[in-house]
């Protein structure tokens, strides 16, 4: 039970108390999200997964089946290597919990599909974990955007330096490079933000440090009213951005996540838009998470939205090697 509503709580087992693992872990064990409670953890490496779990008050089980037959675990986060999202997800379903699955939800369209049908079939709950769309800036400039009249594009760029993960350097792991790592962000905030899917997309990648995977792309999506999503995506560049520019009939509205500022230009005016504080977006997801569970309310991220991101990493890989634009088929 929450102490302060005297609500029951959703238990959580996490797969895979990694790097993303705890962050998850921490925010839970801090209250951040209310309805939420970690029960216990799972980690490759014994020792260290059993030294945090002893740390916290929480038990550690050695492998994810064990995990999965804890009876106070109502729930699984995975946030494993995206090789194993839905192996391990199938074997969430079948021992009947609900699914927090970190992005990318999977390697493919198809896993992506598999991996909805399986938890809808089950009637369990499934949510994505793309949190860029809950930073409080894109809020606004969701809120703000017809200011800017006939939407014609909307320009993202994130830029972040060299991958520490090894794993990220294998394609049959991680599914690619920095288009299903980090574009994945902007291709769900450019549809969280417009309302709109992508039906072609064209790009160019290249690997610029030979990390056997790309670390650079840059391409343009087309979307379904006409207008176009221009994006760059690079994991080499010592200099962090993240940055949207809205252009539409009457001007433009740009936000620098990095700076968290928004402002909109008009004319020759540019006007500073007031946004609040930026904050951890976990929380966010995991409450809400909570909520679908507890109140039948809808999920944060659906698998829908999982799978369409990924339906666009498909596409901009095929139009790499084709050289053509190509269609978004989910």
């Amino acid at each position: 039970m929450s102490a302060a509503t005297n609500r029951r709580q959703v238990g959580f087992g996490i797969i895979g108390l990694g790097r993303h693992g705890e962050r998850y872990a921490n925010h839970t064990l801090a209250g951040d999200a209310p309805d939420a409670r970690l029960v216990a953890v799972q980690r490759r490496d014994a020792g260290q997964g059993r030294a945090f779990a002893e740390e916290n008050g929480i038990r550690f089980h050695a492998d994810a089946q064990t995990l999965l037959a804890d009876p106070d675990v109502d729930a699984v986060i995975i946030t494993t290597p995206t090789k194993q999202h839905l192996p391990m997800a199938e074997l969430a379903v079948a021992a009947g919990k609900h699914i927090l699955c970190e992005k990318p939800m999977a390697r493919s369209v198809a896993e992506c599909r598999a991996m909805r049908d399986a938890a809808r079939n089950a009637g369990l709950q499934a949510t994505i974990g793309q949190t860029m769309r809950f930073a409080p800036i894109l809020g606004v400039l969701r809120e703000k955007l017809p200011e800017v009249g006939d939407l014609y594009a909307l320009h993202a760029c994130m830029r972040q330096e060299r991958s520490p993960t090894a794993w990220h350097m294998d394609p049959d792991v991680a599914g690619g490079g920095v288009v299903v790592e980090v574009g994945v962000h902007l291709f769900d905030a450019v549809r969280y933000l417009t309302g709109r899917n992508f039906t072609r997309v064209s790009g160019e990648m290249r690997d610029t440090y030979e990390a056997g995977v790309e670390t650079y792309a840059t391409g343009i999506g087309w979307l379904d009213d006409g207008a176009t999503s221009s994006f760059e995506i690079a994991k080499t560049v010592n200099g962090r951005l993240s940055r949207f520019e809205a252009v539409g009939s009457e001007g433009a509205l740009v936000a620098n996540l990095a700076t968290n500022t928004l402002e909109r230009i008009h004319e020759r005016d540019v006007i500073p838009i007031d946004v609040p504080d930026n904050i951890p977006t976990i929380p966010i997801l995991v409450q809400g998470f909570c909520e679908a569970i507890l109140d039948g309310s809808p999920v944060p991220v659906t698998a829908d939205d999982g799978l369409h991101t990924l339906a666009v990493c498909e596409a901009f890989y095929a139009s790499v090697q084709s050289g053509v634009a190509t269609d978004v088929r989910t």
